[in-house]
């Protein structure tokens, strides 16, 4: 409310009539490759309460760990790989502080594949003898339970007795993904159970485990969901079939009469910008389903994944992002202005700050740690600023870049400190797109704009390097980075210098600059240069084609740089 004077204050009088577009507004958060204190669950939950997602998917096992305490089989919840679990009164307390803000809670226990936690608390479960350790790199494993044993099914019984109510939601998680079924296919006994029941395949036998499971669900008042790997005819019509591949998994689901939430082209873990994750509609586009099947689209759910990111780093890779989605989820499809929501977007961030989040408190300590005792204020800015200059790898490039990597090791690196996306990068990237759609005449006041914020950027990485010196090791380790990025910055203002005087390279050197550019393009240490796409951009312009290619043409060749590589 602002104050106008004295001890007035003024409201402004209007009339709001909203509502949500979908019912299912969803964060899902990996609590089993790394655990986040309850106090960091609650957080969270203050967060999606103020951007109105309603629904928490707590994925609470995995191959990793077990976080969930049982009293009947404490095995479970001791064998993790470290030690970490929920008790069931931290549990109760959750789900209450859930409720209290309009929150419902969806547990996750994922079988039968991402069970090797499991089966290092019991190796009976699986066809394999074992022993078996909880898992402690990325990956997919290939212990599975074993479907055929009846005692398996009276362990779950018994299991999901004991647990279920701690949920009062009517919706029960069983994962069902990634089960490549190696250990089935080189047990006889099971491929001789397999063939008994008529199953065909181990499709047809995790279908008949899900059928199971779903019975089991079913008598404790709880329907079941599962990642789109369900999917089968045998399974029950009040499933929900929760898609992360794509769109024909979705169609397939709702043309077989399920509902559906969608995940695919909202995973946060992956690094994507908010632009990316805003421009996904859980509907897909008018004329693929009927009036019924569009209804059974429930809604969505950004994934938080949790193989790089730790208690420190989990909500600077949740948030501010996240609240571009929520807003895909509850407004209408065509609210759209990519530009607004961003303004918009650096606003919730600071109400976010402001509500106790620390996406951006603990980014700060971790940059003044990668700083050092030794390096000086100035210093320590500078190399704040140089990382406002990088994002990390998009998808599934981080672990190559650190192929060591286990669920033990600190996410203390440069890449830890990066901000999925840089706003500022993203702001000069329009600036250049702008431009450079122009196939005529680039303003040379636009361009001279331009030209100063990448001397800017290249001051900020000179700086960088002057201070590495007295960095610590893992901040000095990003030194060829910044060698890398300040050559192609000198590419991307010599071709300003080149558009600014009017001329145009010749085919010769347009090539030569451009593949100068894409090997300075390339990440190190998991990092990366987002402003590269603008950098072609520019660089196209300078060549022959800006002048002979239709308008259309050449726009739609300057889009391009801009768009993600295709999905893998």
């Amino acid at each position: 409310l602002p104050l106008s004077q004295g001890d007035t204050w003024l409201l402004p009088a209007c009339h709001i009539e909203d509502q949500p577009r979908f019912p299912w507004r969803g964060l899902m958060i990996d609590s089993a490759r790394h655990y986040f204190p309850v106090a960091v669950i609650k957080r969270q939950l203050d967060a999606m309460a103020l951007v109105k997602l309603n629904v928490l998917h707590w994925h609470l096992s995995d191959d990793h760990a077990f976080r969930l305490e049982s009293l009947r089989y404490p095995l479970l919840h001791q064998h993790g790989y470290d030690q970490h679990y929920y008790t069931r009164a931290e549990v109760a307390d959750i789900v209450a502080y859930a409720a209290a803000r309009g929150i419902r809670v969806v547990p996750e226990f994922d079988l039968p594949g991402h069970s090797r936690a499991w089966l290092a608390a019991y190796p009976w479960l699986s066809c394999e003898p074992g022993p078996f350790l909880a898992g402690r790199k990325p990956g997919i494993y290939r212990e599975v339970v074993d479907p055929s044993k009846e005692e398996v099914y009276v362990f779950l019984q018994e299991l999901f007795t004991e647990i279920a109510p701690l949920f009062p939601d009517p919706y029960f998680h069983i994962g069902g993904d990634e089960v490549e079924g190696h250990q089935w296919n080189e047990s006889a006994s099971i491929q001789a159970f397999i063939r008994e029941k008529g199953l065909g395949n181990n499709e047809g036998l995790q279908a008949y485990f899900n059928t199971r499971l779903a019975k089991i669900l079913a008598g404790l008042g709880k329907k079941i969901m599962g990642w789109n790997e369900i999917l089968h005819p045998t399974l029950p019509k009040d499933s929900v079939i929760h898609v992360w591949i794509g769109q024909e998994a979705l169609l397939k689901s709702l043309h077989e009469g399920y509902s559906v939430v969608l995940s695919k082209g909202y995973y946060i873990d992956l690094s994507q910008p908010s632009w990316y994750h805003y421009a996904v509609d859980p509907m897909p586009a008018a004329g693929l389903l009927s009036p019924a099947e569009q209804s059974r689209i429930l809604g969505a759910e950004a994934t938080m994944w949790a193989e790089f990111v730790s208690p420190d780093s989990v909500e600077s890779r949740i948030w501010p992002r996240t609240a571009a989605i929520a807003e895909r989820y509850w407004s209408p499809a065509h609210v759209r202005d990519t530009a607004d929501m961003y303004r918009r977007l650096e606003i919730v961030s600071r109400r976010l700050e402001e509500a106790g989040l620390t996406h951006e408190r603990n980014r700060s300590a971790l940059v003044r740690q990668l700083a050092g005792d030794q390096a000086s204020a100035a210093e320590v800015a500078t190399l704040d600023a140089m990382l406002d200059l990088v994002e990390p790898v998009k998808r599934y490039q981080r672990g190559t870049y650190f192929p060591e990597f286990t669920s033990y090791s600190p996410l203390t690196h440069m890449v830890d400190a990066a901000r999925p996306e840089s706003i500022r990068v993203w702001r000069v990237a329009q600036q250049i797109k702008a431009l450079a759609r122009d196939s005529r005449g680039l303003d040379k006041a636009g361009l001279a704009a331009v030209r100063e914020q990448l001397l800017v950027m290249a001051r900020t990485l000179a700086d960088f390097d002057d201070a590495a010196a007295r960095y610590t090791p893992k901040a000095r380790e990003t030194l060829p980075l910044s060698t890398r990025l300040q050559a192609a910055l000198a590419e991307g203002i010599r071709a300003v210098d080149t558009l600014l005087a009017g001329a145009r390279a010749d085919e010769a050197a347009y090539r030569q600059s451009l593949e100068r550019l894409e090997a300075a393009a390339k990440p190190h240490l998991a990092l990366q240069f987002p402003l590269v796409p603008a950098l072609r951009a520019l660089l196209l312009c300078t060549g022959s084609q800006r002048v002979t290619a239709p308008d259309a043409e050449w726009q739609a060749a300057v889009d391009t740089l801009f768009l993600p590589p295709p999905e893998s």
